[in-house]
């Protein structure tokens, strides 16, 4: 709740004014210091009649230039904002002239304090979601007061079920779009009733969903995925008690680490080889990926793949590819003289389909 009105506010306020009424406005503090003004020339020095208006509390006019010190003629109002003066308001000019815009005045200055309020109100929020988020997924202030009333302000208890939702926006993505992105999912949680989320700079959005709505309303999640193609990948973490979020979170991770290419939407709980392949450390990744791939050809890793994902069939491999049957048998043939092991063979083809998804994870 403002309180006080600082120098610059003030300005700002003061300019919106005289755009209205064309004349000079002038902030006077209770000592009558003049501490904002439309004049420069006027800001530091003392305002007799703005003193005397604070005191009393009531608008005083000025007819004269020279009837009072630092003063000249024209409309000096006291502005209240909860009961509490914040300041006098002094607008410059023939008392008759400028009346008409004192009230005036009064109301953009109110309009302006409120603007403000909601502002701060606004952030404020923000950052109590941020807080609270931040807390769950790296397992921080768990336990305490403080966090325990922020999660019952938003309608959550610590041993309620709930999924981590992570969005991930395209690196690509257009900076000028992005707001219209963040429009776009928060009006996404507003329709599936999802009240605790926060942004992560650069490019990440995180929230954490009641298991029900979650489970109720995963066809808007996956609609909103379909329809953002290309901008947008979406992943659902396990579901968690609250206070367990660190786990939904780092599944969620999992799942959007290992999204297949052309995908962007995922559950942690739908996936099987990927939570092993995520485990994998980076070293041995490599020595397996090398010791099995080692001599083959990146045509021969896009054939295989190819070969792979049409479940090893010979004729959807030859459609896909626009190749002779004869020239698919040929080539996996001598992939298999090449290497020592035949992708044909249901247990060489197993470690040829690994070492190439792994391969893929590290393109990435």
């Amino acid at each position: 709740m403002i309180s006080t009105i600082d120098p610059a506010f003030a300005r700002q306020i003061a300019d919106a004014v005289k755009e209205v009424c064309g004349s000079d406005i002038n902030f006077i503090d209770r000592n009558g210091i003049i501490f904002a003004s439309t004049d420069e020339t006027r800001v530091g020095t003392w305002h007799e009649i703005g003193q005397k208006a604070a005191l009393l509390g009531e608008a005083i006019e000025v007819a004269d230039d020279a009837a009072y010190p630092g003063t000249l003629k024209g409309i000096n109002l006291p502005i209240y904002h909860n009961h509490t003066m914040l300041a006098v308001i002094g607008i410059t000019g023939e008392p008759d002239e400028v009346r008409r815009y004192v009230h005036l005045a009064e109301r953009i200055t109110h309009l302006l304090i409120r603007e403000q309020e909601l502002a701060a109100s606004s952030r404020k929020d923000e950052d109590r979601r941020h807080y609270i988020v931040h807390s769950l997924i790296h397992g921080e202030n768990l336990g305490t007061p403080y966090l325990e009333h922020l999660l019952d302000e938003q309608g959550m208890q610590p041993e309620e079920g709930a999924y981590l939702l992570l969005f991930e926006i395209d690196s690509r993505y257009h900076p000028a779009n992005v707001e219209m992105m963040t429009q776009e999912m928060e009006r996404l949680f507003e329709a599936m009733q999802i009240r605790l989320f926060t942004f992560y700079y650069p490019n990440r959005y995180m929230a954490v969903a009641p298991e029900a709505i979650c489970q109720n309303e995963a066809w808007r999640l996956k609609r909103f995925a379909q329809n953002h193609q290309g901008i947008l990948k979406v992943a659902v973490g396990t579901c968690c008690r609250v206070y367990e979020m660190e786990h939904s979170y780092r599944s969620a991770q999992t799942a959007l680490d290992g999204l297949e290419t052309g995908e962007n939407y995922v559950e942690f709980d739908s996936l099987t080889l990927e939570i092993l392949l995520s485990e994998i450390r980076p070293y041995t990744r490599e020595t397996f990926c090398e010791k099995i791939l080692s001599g083959l050809s990146g045509e021969d890793c896009g054939l295989m793949r190819t070969y792979f994902e049409t479940g090893m069939s010979l004729a959807a491999t030859c459609e896909k590819l626009y190749l002779h049957k004869n020239t698919v048998q040929y080539r996996l043939n001598r992939i298999a003289g090449q290497s020592g092991r035949n992708p044909r063979c249901f247990r060489d083809a197993v470690l040829f389909y690994l070492a190439l998804r792994l391969r893929a994870e590290e393109d990435k």
